[in-house]
Formats: C-alpha cells, structure tokens, sequence
C-alpha cells in the first residue's frame, strides 16, 4: 500500500482534538454542521458502507485523535476518503472541499489503486475535513455507549483465503517445490490429471492463510480495523464464497467498539443490494493489536476440506463440475449440483442412493427417512468414500485419487517451516518429528470434524 510521501500532503487531525468537551459523547464534538446535516452526513455514510466497506467514511476511524497526527496511514486510503467525502457533501447539498490536488514526486504524480493519482488538499488541516471526522468521532462513541455488554452477541466475519495469502508473499507453488521429494510426488508425468497437485497446493494455501490468520492481528490483515461483520454464521459463510475462514467474535469479552448497529440502524438489516441477503451488518472497531484464537476460526473451503477427506466439504459442494459420494445413516449417498429452474444460474444440490435417481433433499428424507444433508448430529458418523469430476449432463465420472493422511501432515509441516524461515509467521516449537513419506502407505479413512 502506498504510503504517504511527505507529512506535507498527510491529512491532520487539527487542534480541537486535545480533549471532548464534558459529558461527550452524549455532548457531541463542536463542528460547523447543524444537526441535522451532520446526521444526513451519517447516514450518507452509512449507506456507503453497505455498498462499498472501502469507499465509505467510517474507514477514517481507524486512528485515534491526536492534535498534530496524520488522520490516515497511507495515501490510498486517503484518496478513497477524499473522494467519497466529496459525494457525501454533494448529496447533502454542502460545499466541496477546496484546493483537492494530486500528490506528486519529483514532479510526477504518485498512484494508487492501479493508475488512479493519490490525492490531497491544499490546507491538511481543513476544518471540513476535521468537523466531518468529529461527526464520527460522535456517533461511534454513542453507538458503543447505547448497546451495554450484555447485548452484544457473538458476530462473524467471513474471510477469503486468497486475501490473507497476498500478506505472504509467496506462491503455494514456490513452498511445493521446496521439498523436491514431494513435488515429484504430487506433479509425477505418470499422472495425466492435476487435481491431484491442486489439491495439495489447496491444504498449502489453506495452512499457510491459516498461520497468519491465527498469528497477526486481524486489523493489519484486513488494512483496516474498522470492519463489517454479521450476526448470521451461514451469512459469513457465503461471503467466503466456499474458499476461506469465518472468524467468530465476541464483542463484549474481545474489547471491540461498536461503530454502528441495526439496534440503530434498522436498513442494517436490509436485503443488500448485491447480494440480496439480509446480512443483518455490525460495524465493529477492533484494538490494534486483536489476533484471533484459532478456537474461533472455522474451515470454508471446500478443496481444503475435500483434500483433506473432511465430511464438512460435503455441504460447501457448490460446482456442477464435481460430486461427492459419502456414507451417512447407513447408506453410500452420492450428491452433485444441478442448473435449478428457479433462476438463471442457480445451482441445486441433488442426492441420489441404492441406484436412484438425482432428487432434492426433501424429496431424498420423504423417500428414505433421513436428510443426506450432514447436520451437528450426523456429522460425526459421516465419511467421505470419494470425489470425482464431472460434466454437466454427462454421467461420465472421473475420480479423484484421495492423499493419505501422511501426506497432508507433511504438507503442513512443510508450510509451516517455510513461512518461520521466510520471516512471515514467528518462530514456535516445530515437531521434533517430521513424518517420513510413504507414498504406498494405506489411506487413513477416519475423518475430522472438529473445527481447526
């Protein structure tokens, strides 16, 4: 991310930031707005937020006040804010900011954001600037105060894998190669199909996204540590797009801040307008310093989990390209994804067992008495037999060749050790002990199921 060049173009909090007036925040921080535009100003931002987290104002909150300190770390972020600031006074009918002009280097303009120019404004210390961060500063502060310990509920935060790994710098690939025995292992030119190496790449990537997840703070994973989360865990699952985490928080016993609630503010609440879900939305701020325990952290990656024959893959099967076969309640059930007629591009999950054919979930628990769904209850005694690719209204099959377990533990070790040396994680206890391959070695059949 692009810092800010000089202190000269950083904007700075102004002086009437030494301390809050007696009885803040029920007393708000004195700004040149009325009360009314400065709650339209709210809730422009607000509304901001839903649309683009990044792009909103409350991103500014990241930092504390202090008189003479700049508002933003780095230059992209106080673009963006800029910018939106600039649409947030125009809806509300206000003024522009005067003097916006690009940051520049030895004469040239400095980019962020591909090739988009970092902007500032010609007085840092603006008071619109400053008065709109006061207007905040505010209602954050009565947000936090008006919903007491006892009310906060456990929230999620669904988590890509793909963005933790761009904090690490390495390609899966390059810690694969690493180890020549077990590259030419998992890429050997007997093997026509490279699902076999993607799996194993999927276990690296998820270990690695999982090590540094578990072991920097979450604020400087995500460049921010104002973030969204949701009350729904199902809601922070789909936002994993079935490749990633849900970290599960609690606000009262973390420390966290509320910046804005549906307690508050019911369109929180609302269908979003992209994705159509209600995600029930809490704007949280986190201490600086927050590393979330790996209790908290919950797999949400179907080739992680398939690659590891863990039975939670079964339910995030979301490709009408694969399929699974499993054995639950007694019978082999074999389930795959299908174009629905309810909606251009929707898939449903169709199960089929003793020869039948395809049949959604109700209909499959109406014929033989049970869901093929796995549930908390069923789990346990569910195993996965094997997964295999496929095309779309073909019933050609091609299975999967499934890693043993020996495999999958010296893939994560190997991870781990390469992330300690490369400075990317820090250095704890390895096994004393790493496995020997066995590549002929039988298949552990039994499967986790505890979150890791």
């Amino acid at each position: 991310m692009t810092k800010i060049p000089t202190r000269s173009d950083a904007l700075i909090f102004d002086e009437h930031w030494k301390r809050p007036p007696s009885g803040w925040p029920a007393a708000p921080l004195q700004t040149g707005f009325s009360p009314k535009v400065s709650d339209r100003i709210i809730k422009e931002s607000l509304r901001e937020w839903v649309v683009s987290p990044s792009r909103s104002l409350f991103r500014a909150l990241k930092n504390t006040p202090s008189p003479g300190a700049p508002i933003f770390d780095n230059l992209l972020d106080q673009t963006r804010f800029l910018v939106s600031l600039n649409s947030v006074l125009s809806k509300c009918k206000l003024e522009k900011l005067r003097g916006m002009k690009p940051v520049t280097r030895n004469g040239r303009p400095v980019m962020v954001a591909g090739s988009s120019p970092g902007m500032t404004i010609s007085d840092v210390c603006d008071p619109k600037v400053n008065d709109v961060m006061r207007c905040l500063t505010t209602y954050a502060a009565r947000q936090n105060v008006a919903v007491p310990n006892h009310e906060r509920r456990r929230l999620y935060r669904g988590i890509r894998t793909h963005d933790v790994w761009g904090n690490i710098g390495i390609r899966a690939t390059n810690i694969l190669t690493s180890d020549i025995e077990l590259l030419s292992h998992f890429s050997s030119a007997s093997r026509t199909d490279s699902v076999y190496e993607n799996m194993a790449l999927s276990i690296i990537q998820r270990e690695g996204a999982f090590l540094l997840l578990t072991s920097r703070p979450l604020g400087r994973l995500s460049e921010n540590t104002v973030l969204s989360f949701t009350a729904q865990k199902k809601m922070a699952e789909y936002f994993t797009n079935n490749i990633g985490f849900v970290v599960s928080v609690d606000p009262a016993a973390h420390g966290f801040s509320i910046v804005a609630s549906p307690a508050a503010e019911p369109f929180l609440e609302e269908k979003d307008p992209v994705s159509l879900k209600n995600e029930a939305m809490t704007i949280l701020k986190l201490p600086g310093e927050f590393v979330a325990p790996e209790s908290n952290v919950y797999d949400c990656d179907f080739d992680y989990l398939a690659a590891t024959n863990d039975s939670r893959a079964i339910n995030l099967l979301s490709s009408s390209y694969r399929g699974i076969t499993y054995n639950i309640a007694g019978k082999e059930v074999t389930k795959i994804m299908s174009l629905s007629n309810q909606g251009r591009g929707k898939l449903q999950a169709l199960y089929s067992a003793d020869g039948n054919y395809p049949m959604g979930s109700r209909e499959f628990s109406g014929k033989f008495g049970f869901s093929p769904a796995p549930t908390a209850k069923t789990i346990q005694d569910t195993s996965i037999v094997s997964i295999f690719k496929r095309q779309p209204h073909s019933t050609k099959r091609e299975h999967c060749e499934r890693i043993p377990e020996d495999l999958i533990d010296r893939l994560k070790t190997l991870t781990k050790k390469v992330l300690i040396e490369r400075g990317v994680i820090p250095e704890c206890a390895l096994s004393e002990h790493v496995p020997t391959m066995n590549i002929q070695g039988p298949v552990n059949e039994e499967l986790s199921v505890e979150p890791s």
